[in-house]
């Protein structure tokens, strides 16, 4: 392992599916994905707000 930088290593498949995912096909821009929205809604979750 190197600890020297974040950039010694590639990315681990699973991220690069997961980005592959959520780039997939049109969504509204600014805020009106479902992609946000639900971040919106589990950031609202784990802060209690």
């Amino acid at each position: 392992m190197n600890f020297a930088s974040d950039n010694a290593y590639g990315v681990l498949p699973e991220i690069w599916d997961a980005l592959a995912r959520a780039g997939d096909g049109a969504a509204p821009s600014y805020g009106g994905d479902a992609i946000t929205a639900r971040t919106q809604t589990r950031v609202s979750e784990i802060f209690e707000r």
